[in-house]
């Protein structure tokens, strides 16, 4: 049985603890979440950048790890998503 529900995010996968409205990775996942939430275009730049940020740390953490497949996988998607996000607000 699975411990954990896939909810999408702006067509990005993310894993939560089950039962519960907490991230399973909340260090980078927080910081995503408030970027493609937010609604502000002055705001959402930055928060882009400090979701960024947060994702390409964890991703140096776990480097060279293989015990970490899934939130690797969640790692790629979010920064694939925060790229589009981006180059979608700077082309308008």
């Amino acid at each position: 049985m699975l411990n954990a529900l896939e909810k999408e995010c702006k067509g990005v996968r993310i894993i939560w603890n089950h039962g519960e409205n907490i991230p399973k990775y909340p260090i980078w996942q927080e910081p995503y979440r408030a970027a493609v939430i937010e609604a502000n275009p002055k705001r959402l730049k930055q928060k882009i950048a400090g979701a960024e940020q947060a994702v390409i740390l964890r991703l140096k953490q776990l480097e060279n790890s293989a015990d970490h497949h899934h939130e690797l996988t969640a790692l790629t998607d979010a920064l694939s998503a925060l790229k589009i996000l981006r180059e979608t607000i700077w082309a308008e």
